[in-house]
């Protein structure tokens, strides 16, 4: 793989490299326009399609269409999506990219000779540009999976000429599979093209197992003041291959880059040979910013998570990465340039990307249909869990948020930061670097049941204590008359409150839970409530209203620390039932 400067081919054909507004380093937003398809993929040694041709024509086409509706910047679809006779019809239609915009399109694969044929089939509605091919590699019949990328131009010694340019990067490298169907059958290329001007703004794009090959030395030249595209028709997205390739890019110490991974939707049916193999995968595509002025308050990223962009934050990494609902979906988000240079500081924060709108596919009616919000699998789980006594529900969709903070609180699993609370800092909204999604709120990533399931018991298990008067403490006394889980900013380190109003801390750790453990969590969340309180004999309303619940070895409910000794009854139980120690 070779990183080439766009700028470079096209001057060798006779044309300027555009000025994108993507890539205009200045405080305007930009607009970007994703789909993420859904549906059936025909793959053999010929290449790979959309299984559904009828469906897919209608599905991209409308989208392009669309695009140049919306005036959008940048307008992506991912790896082998977007069939090439949609794209000439949309052209030859007059639905192409105007002054300033980029189509960075996946395209279905495609034989060399047909590619040929196509670029003569489109000399008098675009330029169709790509690497040479000798004439031996044209003779053995293999297929590409290119990326289009579709702009105007104008022309080096006639700047009143523009041309509309399609530039064809080609996959370098096949991706793992038991048949060896890209191994065998596809066109490896050479060049990754840059569109980096006058030495400022960068942006390339990789195709799927081109992650593979990027080395060090890659993300040397391409971790500053860069937007890297990677688009994909990947079964597993999240693979330590792929994970490393991002972590290349965004383990330097600067913050202005951003990464847009684009894949399918999940649960893809793919047909090889005559076999339909379901792939169960998860979607995967995310945008990840370094951006140390991302907006994270509450009020945008409510709005982004009922639009179906998830935040989560790669601490490792330093890094905030949105993951995009698992649906097949088209996104229109609004978002800041990747860097500001020659801004002044207070006109303007790199707050990152901010999504608008969100589309469905309509299968009556054949059409892209705008929703307010879109299934985040949190009901298929609440119902599980909660059988409304709690109300989760009700907290979630007032804002979710709220109900992670609860989450959090409820289980003790809390940082030692006075805002633990902030969207960043929450517990649930970290991710390893496996990327795995363990947010209660967003519940479509099933390799972070565990962890959703674990916080959804532990607080139906305290909501089964504390509506038990026997083993509520004398401090908590007010609960016996009713009680709500709830979040205020107010009261940033209570997770509960009394019908008359009185907030209190109630923590459940489990039977897992050592001694040490227990003590640690409680000094912890009682120097939160008052950072003053510990070794100090002088408490305050609010650490008497702290109170930490576990589980014996033997089954029975206890109170971990001073509070334990309350004025109730020993409850005799059994190992299964809920009781208490004194």
């Amino acid at each position: 793989m070779e990183i080439k400067l766009a700028s470079e081919v096209l001057s060798s054909y006779g044309y300027e490299l555009p000025t994108l507004n993507a890539l205009i380093p200045n405080e305007e937003n930009y607009k970007v326009f994703l789909m993420q398809p859904h549906g059936e993929i025909q793959a053999d040694k010929s290449g790979v399609k959309n299984k559904n041709r009828t469906r897919a024509f209608l599905q991209f086409g409308i989208f392009l269409e669309e695009a140049t509706k919306n005036f959008s910047d940048l307008v992506m679809t991912p790896e082998y999506a977007t069939p090439w006779e949609t794209l000439q019809e949309a052209i030859q239609k007059g639905h192409k990219p105007k002054n300033g915009k980029l189509w960075a399109l996946g395209c279905e694969s495609i034989r060399l000779q047909d590619l040929e044929k196509l670029k003569e089939e489109m000399v008098s509605v675009a330029k169709v540009i790509y690497e040479d091919i000798d004439s031996e590699d044209l003779q053995k019949n293999k297929f590409v999976s290119p990326l289009a990328y579709v702009f105007l131009a104008k022309e080096k010694y006639n700047t009143a000429k523009e041309q509309l340019i399609v530039l064809i990067q080609f996959k370098t490298h096949p991706m793992v599979d038991e048949d060896h169907f890209e191994n065998d059958g596809m066109y490896k290329g050479k060049f990754v093209y840059n569109f980096e001007k006058e030495k400022k703004l960068k942006l390339i794009t990789l195709i799927c197992a081109d992650a593979l090959v990027f080395k060090d030395d890659h993300a040397e030249k391409m971790n500053d003041r860069a937007l890297i595209l990677h688009i994909q028709l990947n079964k597993n997205p999240r693979h330590s291959s792929f994970c490393d390739c991002r972590k290349k890019l965004l383990g330097f110490m600067n913050d202005e880059i951003e990464i847009i991974c684009l894949n399918w939707a999940q649960k893809i049916n793919l047909f090889y040979n005559k076999d339909n193999i379901e792939w169960k995968n998860i979607g995967g595509s995310a945008w990840y910013t370094k951006s140390k002025e991302l907006d994270i308050e509450d009020e945008i990223q409510i709005k982004n998570h009922n639009n179906g962009l998830y935040y989560t934050r790669l601490e490792k990494l330093l890094t905030h990465a949105l993951f995009f609902n698992y649906q097949q979906a088209t996104y229109l988000l609004e978002a800041s340039k990747v860097a500001h240079i020659n801004v002044k500081a207070p006109s303007v924060k790199r707050r990152g990307p901010k999504l608008d709108k969100i589309f469905m596919w309509d299968e009556l009616n054949n059409q892209w249909i705008e929703k307010e919000c879109i299934d985040d699998n949190f009901l298929e789980i609440y119902r599980e869990y909660d059988d409304d006594k709690i109300d989760l529900k009700k907290i979630k969709d007032n804002n979710p948020f709220h109900l992670e903070r609860i989450l959090d609180l409820s289980s003790g699993d809390v940082e030692n930061d006075q805002e633990w609370y902030k969207v960043s800092k929450l517990t649930c909204c970290r991710i390893n670097p496996d990327e795995v999604i363990k947010r209660v709120t967003f519940a479509q990533d099933p390799d972070g049941e565990n962890f959703r399931s674990s916080r959804l018991k532990r607080i139906n298990f305290l909501y089964n204590i504390l509506t038990n008067k026997n083993l509520i403490s004398s401090s908590l006394a007010d609960l016996s008359d009713g009680f709500t889980f709830c979040w205020d900013q107010k009261y940033p380190h209570q997770n509960i409150k009394s019908f008359d109003g009185i907030p209190a801390t109630v923590i459940y750790m489990g039977e897992e839970s050592c001694s040490e453990k227990l003590t640690n969590a409680k000094n912890r969340i009682k120097k939160l409530i008052n950072p003053n309180s510990i070794g100090s004999d002088v408490e305050i309303k609010e650490i008497e209203r702290l109170c930490v619940y576990y589980r014996r070895q033997n089954g029975e409910i206890a109170i971990h620390g001073p509070y334990s000794e309350v004025n109730i009854a020993k409850v005799h139980m059994s190992t299964t039932d809920i009781g208490r120690d004194e």
